[in-house]
């Protein structure tokens, strides 16, 4: 995005509430660390110093309180590690008859046969 975008114009001021709306719409859109969104908006003159440092502190506050869960979805994790497109490929193959389990296992880094049918079903490969 050219920088030049962002500048105010001789004569035209920002609008207040730009900055935050921005912010939440930049954040939800990209892949982009919110504070580094945050950082973009200050050195684009969009919010004062002081609009950014409470931000940053809600932002810190927000990290801090967030509910820590107990561990990630297993069949979730996987298809996005082998990519789901190679994962059902491996899995209908093998239902196929055309790659051996035992082959299988090792391409998908499962062990048992009850998580090769669960992550088969994660990726609606079966039933």
């Amino acid at each position: 995005m050219p920088r030049n975008r962002h500048k105010q114009r001789a004569g035209q001021s920002a609008p207040s509430a730009a900055g935050p709306r921005r912010y939440e719409h930049a954040h939800r859109c990209t892949l982009v660390l919110g504070l580094v969104i945050l950082w973009r908006i200050l050195n684009a003159h969009y919010i004062s110093r002081a609009e950014f440092e409470q931000a940053y502190a809600d932002k810190v506050a927000q990290f801090v309180e967030r509910p820590r869960a107990s561990g990630g979805d297993f069949y979730l994790t996987q298809a996005v590690r082998l990519s789901r497109r190679f994962a059902r490929a491996v899995i209908a193959n093998t239902l196929e008859g055309h790659t051996l389990f035992r082959d299988a296992y090792q391409m998908l880094g499962v062990n048992k046969e009850q998580t090769f049918f669960k992550l088969g079903k994660s990726l609606d490969v079966l039933p």
